[in-house]
């Protein structure tokens, strides 16, 4: 079945032997469990490489995230995450939507720490991991702020700065730039194997 998603090349920054950081083998997906949506796709990912899903709408790019992150589990296939088999196993690949989803209850760092914090660290513990991370990603000052003060851009940095501060470093983002500078959407995926639906630095 022709769904609209290609692949390029593998990186040539990749060795034979090297492990990919984040990798699909063979998924084949669907939406309802019956109708197939993308046919036995398979995708490597380097570690520090940022790779880009490009299709028509529908063609099933949102639907091979949910599958990497371990939103859903694939008709067939596996992800690997640095070669440990993941497939179907959700928190071990971060995965970012258009819209912030930032708790508007909670100030902005008790956003960015909430993935420590629903893994049991103590909220101190956590505060002190995230508030180095603020001035990584331009956002010194707004500790204390509610969600409701902030631009969009800046609300964008403050969901992508929470699965760093937990240590997660594959992501899956849908369109994360589409509020952020160039310079600002760099920032914030520097360091890690990340797989947006319609951004990035080489096309699938």
């Amino acid at each position: 079945m022709d769904t609209g998603v290609t692949a390029a090349e593998k990186p040539q920054a990749m060795g034979a032997g090297d492990v990919p950081a984040l990798e699909a083998r063979s998924l084949t997906l669907s939406w309802d469990g019956q109708a197939t949506v993308v046919d036995r796709i398979s995708l490597a990912v380097a570690a520090g490489e940022v790779v880009c899903l490009v299709g028509r709408s529908g063609s099933g790019k949102t639907t091979i995230l949910h599958a990497l992150s371990g939103l859903t589990r694939p008709l067939s296939g596996q992800v690997l995450l640095h070669g440990e088999d993941i497939t179907g196993e959700p928190g071990r690949v971060s995965y970012m939507l258009q819209k912030d989803l930032l708790l508007p209850s909670r100030r902005i760092i008790d956003n960015v720490c909430l993935p420590m914090l629903l893994a049991g660290v103590p909220r101190a513990e956590a505060r002190a991991k995230a508030e180095p991370l603020f001035e990584r990603f331009g956002l010194a000052g707004t500790e204390e702020k509610w969600p409701a003060e902030l631009s969009g851009g800046m609300r964008q940095r403050a969901a992508s700065c929470a699965p760093t501060s937990w240590g997660q470093t594959s992501r899956c983002w849908t369109s994360p730039s589409r509020r952020l500078t160039p310079s600002r959407a760099s920032r914030c995926g520097a360091g890690s194997a990340t797989w947006p639906a319609s951004w990035g630095s080489r096309p699938w």
